[in-house]
């Protein structure tokens, strides 16, 4: 009898065990993400990313596309990252991450894709100030890059003026002006123009904004 209990509780304990592992794995499977993937034409690229990436070094999203220059423009000031010899970056201001939501741009000799992971949760960023700002185009659900997006909705929240976006592929500027029909689109990036401080809303951050 006892012989016949420790068979039947080593049988309960392996199909507990096998069934932990089936969850754990069909879990895995569901919790997988695709790459994000934004395409890349020769010369300068004003990109974005719609959220963060989830290994955020530049060597780790920059991956095996040929990019040899990254320019952000944050608080007023340039930062750069430049390819090295080694395949290494060398960057100013400690510039080594990449995140949803700024712009970047981007240079690259040839034609490619970033291919990059992105966080499913993450917050959405606010401008840091007035004047003119780089920003992206964050999207909670992180649709395929070229989505469209109403400009007047996305930007409407930090009393946005005018903006300018840059088509690669056409070496082509554009130009959206609040109260125009216009779009943007994600994976790429805008030059904004922001005038004034403006009061929290729900797609927005309350900052302040000082002219002088």
């Amino acid at each position: 009898m006892t012989r016949r209990i420790l068979t039947t509780l080593a049988l309960l304990a392996l199909t507990a065990a096998l069934s932990a592992g089936l969850l754990h794995a069909q879990g895995s499977a569901e919790t997988e993400r695709s790459p994000y993937r934004i395409d890349l034409y020769p010369g300068w690229n004003l990109i974005s990313f719609p959220g963060d990436p989830v290994e955020a070094a530049l060597e780790s999203v920059i991956g095996d596309a040929q990019v040899d220059v990254i320019l952000v423009y944050q608080n007023g000031e340039w930062l750069a990252a430049g390819r090295q010899t080694d395949g290494g970056w060398g960057t100013t201001s400690g510039f080594t991450t990449l995140s949803g939501g700024l712009g970047y741009w981007v240079h690259t000799p040839t034609a490619g894709a970033i291919e990059v992971v992105l966080s499913p949760a993450t917050p959405r960023p606010s401008p840091g100030g007035c004047g003119w700002q780089l920003v992206g185009v964050w999207d909670e659900e992180q649709q395929p890059a070229g989505t469209k997006v109403d400009a007047d909705d996305y930007f409407g929240g930090v009393g946005w003026r005018i903006a300018y976006g840059f088509l690669s592929e056409a070496n082509l500027w554009t130009k959206l002006v609040t109260g125009i029909d216009g779009t943007v689109e994600l994976g790429r990036g805008y030059w904004v123009w922001i005038p004034l401080s403006h009061a929290h809303t729900p797609h927005s951050v309350h900052y302040f904004c000082h002219l002088g």
